[in-house]
């Protein structure tokens, strides 16, 4: 009997120690995983930079609540992305935790996508996709906004959780697009609702940085004040514009980092630009039941014009009587050199609202350096730089006075931004 007890002693004491050993390489394995993950943490706080994170005992990731029921994030991903982005397993696991069955996922990437499948707790998911650094059509963002809309109606507890790649330029435009159809208390203009964005978003109001995409919620901001369906569904339309020459002030100087200023001599003289002039119409397309994409298809090319830097007034004429346009276009400028082409400038406007949106000219109107998107931040344009337009409105929708050709539909009533919810701080 002494030699049984003593034998259940011994097992019992290395039962003990086996579980302590069990205990030890557990413990190892977390802190071996803590240690392994550091790198990937101090990553994805470094790219996400400024942005405000959601930080638990659980979760670290690049999203903010910008509103208690709409979340801004950045680009949920996979595979080697996740190292500097947000896990899409993590995103799921914290809106499945906190909003299970009650969220919509909205994607606004035209370069990356996932499957429906990787969200089982989403209500939806949605697509509204267009280009980075770029604006959308109103058309879909209008859309965007009512279908987002009738989604919250639908429950109280739902939630909306849009993102582009980084979370705080495209994501910014429809998410203050949509403040401002739900009436919110803090937004009551487009410019109010682009620095709450900005505020909540970030900590120096680093988003919303292209002005094609500040011009796009400012747009958005005057379609809902015009009063009446059919004079609102005509505004969103746009009038038929005639688009007789574009001209820029001066070519683009060069620039020379020693001296932090762009200035010619004797070099860039010999290094001219041959900048060419490229218009685009946005149109939508519907690839899925939930979603509407923005697309760009190029419908004029002018140029290339060789010019030296600040060359004065570089002109480009349209072909034959002028090109028409309706609803939203894209000027693009470039420089077509021998070997290479760079980008310059762009600028998405929409023949509804370009006496609203463009400085008044005689013939037209025209977008300075800082309403340009990639000019506005490029020292080789000059402070006073701007591209001119000269258009008119087509047959009937011809409309002028003192010589300044309006834009937008003729005689369509503007009124102030009507609140949608009486109740709307409470709920949103």
């Amino acid at each position: 009997m002494q030699r049984r007890i003593e034998s259940l002693e011994v097992e019992a004491l290395e039962t003990r120690g086996s579980n302590k050993d069990a205990t030890w390489t557990q413990s190892l394995t977390a802190v071996a995983s803590g240690v392994t993950d550091v790198p990937f943490r101090v990553a994805r706080h470094l790219v996400s930079g400024s942005k405000r994170r959601t930080q638990t005992d659980t979760f670290d990731l690049d999203l903010t609540y910008i509103v208690p029921r709409v979340i801004a994030l950045g680009l949920p991903s996979s595979s080697f992305e996740s190292w500097y982005r947000n896990p899409l397993s993590d995103v799921r696991s914290f809106m499945d935790g906190q909003h299970g069955g009650r969220y919509a996922m909205v994607n606004l990437c035209d370069e990356r996508d996932y499957l429906d499948t990787d969200w089982p707790g989403a209500v939806r998911v949605m697509r509204y996709p267009f280009a980075d650094h770029h604006a959308p059509a109103l058309r879909a963002l209008d859309a965007f906004c009512d279908r987002a809309y009738a989604f919250m109606e639908g429950d109280q507890a739902n939630v909306l959780a849009v993102h582009c790649k980084a979370g705080k330029g495209r994501t910014g435009v429809m998410v203050c697009a949509f403040l401002l159809r739900i009436g919110h208390a803090e937004c009551p203009s487009a410019d109010a609702a682009i620095h709450f964005f900005r505020s909540a978003r970030t900590t120096d109001l680093d988003a919303i940085n292209q002005p094609s995409q500040v011009r796009c919620v400012r747009m958005y901001e005057q379609l809902l004040r015009c009063e009446g369906v059919e004079r609102r569904a005509q505004l969103l339309e746009g009038a038929t514009v005639v688009l007789k020459a574009v001209t820029l002030s001066s070519a683009p100087g060069a620039y020379f980092a020693s001296s932090g200023a762009p200035r010619a001599d004797a070099d860039s003289l010999l290094n001219p630009w041959y900048l060419r002039l490229e218009l685009l119409a946005l149109t939508t397309a519907s690839p899925t039941a939930d979603g509407i994409q923005t697309l760009r298809s190029s419908i004029c090319t002018c140029g290339p014009v060789r010019c030296a830097p600040f060359q004065p007034a570089v002109r480009f004429e349209l072909p034959g009587d002028g090109l028409l346009l309706r609803g939203d276009f894209e000027l693009r400028l470039s420089n077509n050199g021998l070997l290479t082409e760079e980008r310059l400038g762009w600028a998405t406007l929409h023949t509804g609202f370009l006496a609203r949106m463009l400085k008044p000219l005689p013939y037209g109107g025209a977008l300075y350096k800082e309403d340009v998107d990639g000019a506005h931040k490029d020292a080789r344009f000059p402070a006073a730089w701007r591209i001119e337009l000269e258009y008119a409105l087509s047959g009937e929708e011809s409309s002028q006075a003192n010589g300044v050709v309006q834009g937008g539909v003729a005689g369509a009533a503007v009124a102030p931004l009507a609140v949608v919810r009486d109740n709307a701080p409470a709920l949103w």
